[in-house]
């Protein structure tokens, strides 16, 4: 934090201060320093005095004394949200039933009746965040199996079109004493090409696409790392192997009858 926050004497004498979240500051002053600026809230000009920096939870807050808020901006005496903070991590979950257990006294509730109050904590946040994450990933996932299908039928149907395409060659390496491994063999490595060809371009593509988003905007980093690439490289050998099986299996068993045929 910058410059300095509310003292007691500001809660006191309801004075017309405020401290603001980095983003805000960036949004109203940009480069410029904004201490001692004044900003309108409502129908009255506050005074900033602080900025709260490097803290993406109150980046997009404005703070002000609380009696200035009673009698300024929300004309209420009443409290509809208290933020509290807990210095040590592992102190969360008991500091929460605790204020839970002290709310639930102060408001004469039942142990059976439902509470009117919620109290949350940045380990509630991140649950749900990680479960938004997972349905994300299992929708993407979702959306890369269909991909990859679509992919194998394609490589399947190129080599089955291949084989019939070159059957006048499939036995003219037979009749120069070419082997059925042989034939399997080509047909295989020519698969495990022609996917190793599209993974590459693929990532390449998802090079660029992180970098355009990345410029694009600075809050979320998109990151290609080494594992993904590997992962992806081995999927399109792998997908070159087992859907080039099949054309190249049926190459081998070409007869001399299917040749003279095609001619």
């Amino acid at each position: 934090m910058e410059w300095s926050f509310f003292t007691e004497n500001d809660m006191k004498n309801m004075t017309k201060v405020v401290v603001l979240g980095e983003s805000v500051s960036d949004d109203l002053f940009e480069d410029e320093e904004p201490i001692w600026k004044k900003i309108k809230i409502w129908n009255d000009m506050f005074t900033v005095i602080g900025k709260v920096e490097e803290d993406m939870a109150v980046s997009r807050w404005v703070y002000i004394p609380l009696s200035t808020a009673k009698v300024r901006t929300v004309w209420s005496k009443s409290y509809t949200v208290i933020f509290l903070s807990v210095k040590d991590w592992d102190l969360i979950d008991a500091t929460k039933n605790e204020i839970e257990e002290w709310l639930r006294k102060f408001y004469w509730i039942k142990e059976w009746s439902k509470s009117n109050f919620n109290v949350t904590t940045q380990k509630d946040f991140l649950e749900i965040v990680d479960k938004i994450m997972w349905v994300m990933s299992t929708f993407l996932a979702s959306i890369a199996a269909i991909s990859l299908l679509v992919w194998w039928i394609w490589v399947m149907n190129i080599m089955l079109v291949s084989v019939t395409e070159r059957t006048k060659e499939i036995w003219i390496r037979k009749a120069i004493w070419a082997k059925k491994s042989d034939i399997v063999s080509q047909f295989l490595a020519e698969s495990v090409l022609m996917t190793v060809i599209g993974g590459i371009i693929w990532i390449l593509l998802s090079i660029l696409v992180v970098r355009i988003v990345n410029h694009v905007q600075d809050t979320l980093q998109a990151v290609i790392t080494v594992k993904s690439v590997f992962i992806a490289v081995l999927s399109s050998i792998s997908i070159g192997l087992i859907f080039g099986i099949m054309p190249a299996r049926n190459a081998a068993k070409l007869k001399p009858i299917d040749a003279l045929r095609f001619e």
